[in-house]
């Protein structure tokens, strides 16, 4: 069971970042991660990848499809005003940003795990 942890902890990072993260600030994505960090205790090194690659597979599908859902036009605004980016790596740079905020929760939740049972 413990081969297929950092795949379950990347799943229901994705699955319950999903459900929650509409009535939840976006922030969110960090406790969630760092909950089923917990939940497997995963190590430093596959908590922030299983944290980096939920967030990042789900804030990027999600900013894919709202992106395609209204034509890219808040998208290329948005680009427009991040200094004349284009409109089609604004979804890439949501995704980018969830994974990090993911990966640095699932990091800490592991750290901080360690961290207490060492006291």
């Amino acid at each position: 069971m413990k081969k297929y942890n950092l795949f379950l902890a990347f799943i229901l990072i994705v699955l319950a970042g999903y459900f929650l993260q509409p009535i939840t600030p976006w922030w969110s994505i960090a406790v969630i991660s760092l909950i089923m960090v917990l939940l497997f205790q995963l190590g430093p090194t596959k908590s922030m990848v299983a944290g980096f690659l939920g967030g990042f597979l789900l804030w990027g599908l999600v900013a894919f499809f709202t992106n395609n859902a209204n034509g890219g036009i808040l998208a290329g605004r948005i680009g427009n005003m991040l200094g004349g980016m284009s409109g089609n790596l604004i979804p890439l740079l949501s995704a980018i940003i969830g994974g990090i905020t993911a990966g640095l929760g699932g990091l800490l939740g592991s750290l901080g795990r360690g961290l207490l049972k060492s006291t």
